[in-house]
């Protein structure tokens, strides 16, 4: 929203209480198309997709004395 009002880069940093550099790399991997600009929805669609899991493997041995 404050994109389409024209706000620069570091007033959206300064308002969402971010640095800059966040908001500039945010902006760059998540806008696909320059001309529709930054979709939040899309953003938030890729953010999952590209998001690392954590190990599936239990720590312990399910047949160790310690489990």
């Amino acid at each position: 929203m404050m994109m389409r009002a024209t706000h620069s880069i570091r007033a959206i940093a300064t308002h969402l209480g971010r640095a800059p550099s966040t908001v500039s790399r945010e902006i760059a991997r998540h806008t696909v198309d320059p001309i529709k600009g930054y979709d939040a929805g899309l953003a938030g669609y890729r953010a999952r997709l590209t998001r690392h899991r954590p190990r599936q493997r239990p720590k312990l041995h399910p047949d160790g004395e310690l489990f």
